[in-house]
C-alpha cells in the first residue's frame, strides 16, 4: 500500500487518512516503497497535463502519443544508461525548425559556441538551413570548436566539395566542377592509383601503366575538315598549278596557331596522254604550299591516284586548305578525292 507522506521540517510524517491533501502542497511529495506505484492509470484515472519548474528525471522509456505498443518514444539505449534513442516503431521522425536545424557528433551548443565533449576526438555537424545543407568538421583541439565546410549543397542543387569524392557506381550529372587553391587538380580511375588526369595549372597530363590512352578528335587535336567525293567530276587541259574546286565552305578552318597542322589527302585521276607528267601538292589560303607528288600517267585514260601527309604551322585564324594539280600534256578529270586537315593541340 501506498503511504503519502509530508515534511514537517524534522521528519517525514504520514498524512492521515481522512485529513486528505492540502493543496498548495509545502513540501515533497514521495512514495514508498521506491519505484513501486503509479500516478494515474493507463487508460483511466489520468491527470491531465504536467507543468515543471526545472527538471525531469526518467529511468525507463518516455512514450509519446496514444498509439499503445506503436506509440513513438525516448528511452536509453545502453545497460549504463548513456546513449539515448528516440524511435517511432510504427511511422516516421521528424527534426523541424524554422531557422535551420542541427546534427551534431561530439558537439554541443552552449548558448554561446559549440563545443566537444572530448577533446581528444574530432567533431562533425550537419546543419539545415533553409538555403543549404551543410556539413561541417573540426580535428581534435581544444574547445571551443572551429569548423570548416567541405561539403555544402544548395537549394539550386549545387553542391560544392573540398574533399574527395569515392563512388563505386557512376556519377551522372550536368556539369563537375573540381577547384583547388592552387588551380590543380587530378582525377583517379580504379582503385590501382595508376590511371589519372592531372592538371598542373597550365596542362593536362594523362597518367597510366601498361594501357593505352584514346584521345577524341576535339579534345588533343582538331579536325574540322573531313572531306570526301566518290566524283568531283572536274576535267581540265595541260597548264599551270591550279587548286581542285572543292567547295570553300568544306575546306576553311580556325587555328590557334603555332601548332603543327597534319594534311591529308589522295586523289583519284585519269588523264588522256600516256607519259604525262603529273603533279600534285598541298594548298594553302589559294597558293601551293608544297609540290609534293610527282609520277608519269602509265597509259592513256589509266586510272591512277596520288596521295600524300604534309604537316604546316599555319599561323592563328582561318586559314582555307586543299590540293593542287598540275600536269604537262592531255586532258586530266578528276575522280574521288579526300582531304583531313588536323590541328594538333596537345
Amino acid at each position: 500500500m501506498a503511504v503519502l507522506k509530508y515534511w514537517d521540517g524534522a521528519g517525514w510524517q504520514a498524512v492521515s487518512s481522512g485529513g486528505g491533501l492540502t493543496l498548495p502542497l509545502g513540501q515533497h511529495l514521495t512514495f514508498s516503497p521506491d519505484s513501486t506505484y503509479d500516478i494515474g492509470a493507463a487508460a483511466a484515472s489520468r491527470p491531465r497535463d504536467l507543468y515543471l519548474g526545472r527538471n525531469a528525471t526518467v529511468s525507463g522509456q518516455l512514450s509519446i502519443g496514444t498509439a499503445g505498443a506503436n506509440a513513438p518514444y525516448i528511452k536509453t539505449s545502453t545497460a549504463g544508461g548513456s546513449s539515448l534513442s528516440v524511435e517511432a516503431p510504427n511511422g516516421d521522425l521528424y527534426v523541424s525548425s524554422k531557422s535551420g536545424s542541427n546534427l551534431a557528433g561530439n558537439a554541443y551548443f552552449n548558448g554561446t559556441n559549440w563545443m566537444r565533449y572530448d577533446t581528444a576526438q574530432p567533431a562533425m555537424l550537419v546543419n539545415a538551413a533553409p538555403t543549404l545543407l551543410v556539413v561541417y568538421t573540426a580535428p581534435a583541439a581544444a574547445n571551443p570548436i572551429s569548423f570548416t565546410a567541405p561539403l555544402q549543397l544548395s537549394t539550386a542543387g549545387n553542391m560544392t566539395l573540398a574533399g574527395t569524392l569515392t563512388t563505386p557506381a557512376a556519377i551522372y550529372g550536368r556539369d563537375i566542377y573540381a577547384s583547388r587553391a592552387d588551380a590543380t587538380g587530378v582525377i583517379w580511375f580504379g582503385n590501382s592509383g595508376q590511371e589519372y588526369i592531372y592538371f598542373d595549372g597550365a596542362s593536362y597530363r594523362f597518367g597510366t601503366q601498361n594501357r593505352r590512352v584514346f584521345l577524341n578528335s576535339n579534345s588533343a587535336q582538331y579536325t574540322p575538315i573531313q572531306y570526301a567525293t566518290t566524283n568531283l567530276g572536274f576535267s581540265t587541259g595541260s597548264g599551270a598549278w591550279q587548286e581542285l574546286p572543292i567547295p570553300a565552305g568544306s575546306v576553311t578552318m580556325s587555328c590557334e596557331g603555332s601548332r603543327a597542322t597534319r594534311i591529308e589527302w589522295s586523289v583519284n585521276y585519269t588523264n588522256s596522254v600516256t607519259g604525262a607528267i603529273m603533279g600534285f601538292g598541298v594548298y594553302y589560303d589559294g597558293g601551293l604550299l608544297y609540290n609534293q607528288v610527282a609520277q608519269h600517267n602509265p597509259g592513256a585514260n589509266y586510272y591512277g591516284q596520288a596521295c600524300g601527309v604534309f604537316y604546316a604551322t599555319p599561323a592563328a585564324g582561318s586559314h582555307r586548305f586543299g590540293i593542287g594539280m598540275n600536269f604537262n600534256a592531255g586532258t586530266t578529270t578528276v575522280g574521288a578525292v579526300t582531304l583531313f586537315v588536323t590541328e594538333q593541340r596537345a
